[in-house]
């Protein structure tokens, strides 16, 4: 019983720590979606509001060929995780919240 009690406590706190990281904060929430509208930018080439099938894959495409590189046409998951870690590099620099 004590070890289904310390289990159930564990997996709670565990639960809570993960839910309440980041999320709840004002600053995180605006950031993110922050983020989520430049890249809608990003990806709206030609400024009309709207990102047609077109653009979304020019926009994917072309970021793929930033991960991709040993540029064999595949990304790796070591591919992947460098590509995110320069990227939050950058924007650690920029960041003005971090």
């Amino acid at each position: 019983m004590n070890k289904v009690f310390t289990l159930m406590s564990l997996t709670l706190t565990l639960f809570a720590v993960s839910c309440s990281h980041g999320y709840g904060k004002k600053d995180h929430h605006d950031h993110k979606k922050s983020h989520k509208s430049k890249m809608w930018k990003k990806m709206d080439i030609d400024k009309d509001g709207a990102v047609s099938k077109e653009e979304f894959d020019t926009f994917h495409a072309n970021k793929f060929k930033k991960m991709d590189a040993n540029k064999d046409g595949k990304v790796t998951q070591e591919e992947k995780m460098a590509y995110k870690k320069s990227k939050c590099a950058e924007k650690k620099e920029k960041c003005t919240n971090c």
